[in-house]
């Protein structure tokens, strides 16, 4: 009969090592799998493998006797490990996070001290119970679950309304939507386009890509009722100009630039627009 290759076992009297990775798989969930189905998978042989199972399938052999008369149906063997396996899954399957797919509210304004309805559509695979916190910049929540109301402040502006989704476990889910208390349809900012007189300009997934210190034209375009004010902001570099367009000048470091157009109608009535400026050195793999 022939011997099997050292690499399955350790000499006799010598504890053995586990070869096969289906079993260093079930090892990993603390079960005794001396005992499962009343088959014993862990036996001492006279090859001192140590694994019965695993020498069955290495080898390929087929209900032989390996120690004393005893037998290992393969075929139940391997419907054990294809039950752990399956246990396994299962028991993984109620680890996934809550998904928000879709947080909406009945109208994007509505005027101050006057409500929204909000809802947040968020679904969980392991069929846990969901429950939401909200909460908002500005005025108040009314309500509890997945639908809400939104009572804007007394001041005209926008605000943040968020949602945390807990599926019960310590997985959580968050959401966020922006809405405008407005004395009246407000401001409508289509886009804010960034333009270059030479070639270190980049659009990102994010924004732009720009250079140390170079110059850049920034257009708001906006509509509104009666005449549009705009008032300009930056968290580094310098403005300058005033209107739908300005003039930026990129900082002498690398960092992260949000410059943000606040656009007011005739009436008071007001709302934002940022864009992520991402300054970089002037090198040729940045810009090509």
């Amino acid at each position: 009969m022939a011997r099997l290759p050292k690499s399955y076992g350790e000499q006799a009297g010598g504890s053995a090592a586990i070869s096969c990775p289906l079993l260093r798989l079930l090892r990993l969930t603390k079960v005794n799998l001396t005992t499962i189905g009343g088959v014993s998978l862990l036996l001492t042989n006279q090859y001192n493998s140590g694994n019965i199972l695993c020498d069955a399938l290495d080898t390929g052999l087929n209900e032989r006797s390996f120690m004393e008369g005893k037998r290992i149906n393969i075929k139940r063997c391997l419907v054990i490990v294809a039950a752990t396996v399956l246990l396994l899954a299962s028991s993984c399957q109620g680890m996934r996070w809550p998904v928000i797919t879709s947080l909406e509210a009945e109208a994007p304004w509505t005027a101050p001290l006057s409500s929204l309805q909000v809802t947040c559509n968020a679904s969980d695979l392991d069929g846990d119970a969901l429950s939401y916190n909200w909460s908002a910049s500005g005025g108040n929540i009314a309500g509890t679950g997945a639908t809400v109301n939104w009572i804007a402040p007394g001041e005209v502006g926008m605000y943040d309304i968020s949602v945390v989704v807990d599926d019960g476990t310590g997985r959580k889910a968050t959401g966020s939507i922006v809405l405008i208390a407005s004395n009246g349809p407000p401001p409508t900012i289509e886009n804010m386009i960034v333009t270059a007189a030479h070639k270190y300009l980049k659009e990102t997934a994010t924004g732009y890509k720009v250079a140390k210190t170079y110059e850049y034209n920034i257009a708001c375009n906006a509509s509104g009722n009666g005449t549009l004010s705009y008032n300009w902001s930056c968290t580094g570099g310098n403005i300058s100009g005033g209107g739908s367009n300005i003039t930026w000048t990129a900082p002498n470091t690398v960092c992260d630039v949000i410059v943000t157009a606040k656009v007011f109608d005739g009436v008071g009535n007001w709302v934002k627009k940022s864009v992520v400026l991402k300054v970089v050195s002037c090198t040729p793999c940045e810009f090509g």
